[in-house]
């Protein structure tokens, strides 16, 4: 069995090897663009990103309106049951770009072997990643909120 990276954000997990998005054990739908814009913004957790950045990260070599992004962000934003003017997640930086502004921490995730039958996948186990120095007490309170969260679910 091997081990793959998931970020984390209370309460959902966004697998990057698999490329899924779940809130508890259910998988939320998202399509590749919002899975690359959400990818960026939460690699970025806490930072301005700027649409120049989203749009040569995400559409690399295409010409993209600010319109593209905008809708990609509102589909984030439903799948995330955000809100733009009262934000949970995504901030907005008018007329500059995004802020995705929770608390993100790094969690593996088994990844069944070959020959073994792929399964929804289960509850992801938080590894301390060295992003928050000297925060130990709130990933473990985020990690156990988490767990509790997917029990309850």
């Amino acid at each position: 069995m091997s081990d793959h990276q998931c970020l984390v954000f209370k309460p959902f997990l966004l697998d990057l090897r698999d490329e899924r998005l779940w809130q508890g054990r259910k998988a939320i739908r998202i399509g590749a663009k919002a899975f690359a814009v959400l990818r960026c913004l939460l690699t970025q957790a806490g930072h301005l990103v700027t649409k120049e950045t989203l749009r040569e990260t995400v559409w690399p070599e295409t010409a993209v309106g600010e319109a593209v992004l905008t809708v990609v962000i509102r589909e984030l934003r439903q799948a995330l049951g955000d809100q733009a003017h009262q934000p949970q997640f995504i901030e907005t930086v008018r007329g500059r770009g995004y802020r995705f502004f929770a608390p993100v921490t790094m969690a593996q995730q088994p990844v069944y072997g070959a020959g073994e039958r792929r399964r929804p996948s289960p509850p992801p186990t938080i590894a301390p990643s060295g992003i928050f120095v000297g925060r130990e007490a709130e990933v473990a309170q985020v990690s156990a909120r988490f767990h509790n969260g997917l029990a309850l679910g």
